[in-house]
């Protein structure tokens, strides 16, 4: 039987075991720094946030359960408006090149339902997800686009 003392001793051995390191937290971290500092040097016409969100955004990143996955950091590129252009023009015309431009891999850029997926060359079991969206007036939540990838085609949904 554990008393409480094993118990705790238990879940700190689990927690730093399965914790994202500080090496590669900070390498995370500094890639979707520069990315955004990237990004809003090469388009004075819009106004853009890059930050993360889920597990990197809550403190939350455990390891990958073994050597064949990812860490996966997902970020929001996030545009002040949404500038008069489609889902697909934001995803395809505009966030893509920026992403093709800044490539920091030989693997390509995937485009998946809801953002584009990079993997990085330079920092292994490391990949993104951006996110387009565009922050609605209201401020109290963004739209992100949507790629239904049976019909090819976009929409802004709500998140």
């Amino acid at each position: 039987m554990y008393n409480k003392s094993d118990l705790n001793e238990l879940y700190r051995t689990i927690a730093f075991n399965i914790d994202i390191s500080d090496e590669m937290f900070d390498a995370a971290e500094k890639e979707y720094t520069n990315l955004g500092k990237w990004i809003d040097a090469e388009t004075p016409d819009y106004k853009i946030s890059i930050f993360p969100q889920g597990s990197f955004g809550l403190g939350t990143v455990i390891k990958p359960i073994s050597n064949e996955d990812d860490y996966d950091l997902d970020i929001v590129c996030q545009f002040a408006k949404d500038y008069g252009l489609s889902a697909k023009e934001l995803k395809i015309d505009v966030v893509k090149p920026l992403l093709v431009r800044y490539k920091k891999s030989s693997k390509g850029i995937i485009n998946k339902r809801r953002c584009w997926h990079v993997d990085y060359d330079d920092i292994p079991q490391f990949h993104l997800d951006i996110i387009p969206s565009f922050l609605v007036p209201s401020g109290k939540f963004i739209y992100i686009t949507e790629h239904n990838e049976e019909a090819d085609t976009y929409e802004y949904i709500g998140s």
